[in-house]
């Protein structure tokens, strides 16, 4: 079907555009059945239908979101960032998003070919003396974000031994 847009029509667009994802979503249920309904798709789905709000992929918050693979908090670290990351974006910086078990979502930023700094921002270049990091062995995504996430903890530290 064929839209006439003139100027302005941006909420039209948005909404064909939710339309089509949400097409796709029941072409997708159908087709795979229960493992549809598992938590990767899920989050998958949950991703896809946040990064259509204009206030997120435009916002201060959240538009350095780009490139994103999605995984669980569960997801072994390395094969969610090493492997996905660097395969699907071997080139280009990119974005690691992790769905919580309370249904938040965090985001890593990823550095081309599924490389990682410290403390999550775009990995060093090679050349660099900081290395970049690749997370391997039983480090997991959720253990990443806690790392990541954790900010200063030196005031709560000293109002709990204050107590």
């Amino acid at each position: 079907m064929l839209t006439r847009l003139n100027p302005g029509d941006g909420a039209k667009v948005d909404e064909a555009y939710k339309r089509a994802l949400y097409d796709l979503g029941r072409a997708w249920t159908q087709k795979h059945g229960d493992a549809a309904n598992n938590r990767h798709t899920g989050a998958t789905w949950r991703f896809v239908e946040k990064d259509t709000d204009p206030e997120f992929r435009e916002g201060d918050d959240f538009g350095w979101v780009r490139n994103t693979v999605v995984s669980l908090d569960t997801d072994l670290a390395d094969m969610a960032i090493s492997e996905r990351a660097g395969f699907y974006f071997p080139q280009s910086p990119s974005t690691a998003g992790v769905l919580l078990p309370n249904g938040v979502m965090k985001f890593i930023k990823v550095g081309p070919g599924g490389m990682m700094s410290s403390d999550g921002s775009e990995a060093a270049s090679e050349s660099s003396e900081d290395a970049p990091m690749t997370a391997q062995g039983d480090t997991t995504m959720g253990m990443l974000i806690d790392t990541i996430y954790a900010g200063d903890w030196t005031d709560e530290v000293e109002n709990f031994l204050e107590e």
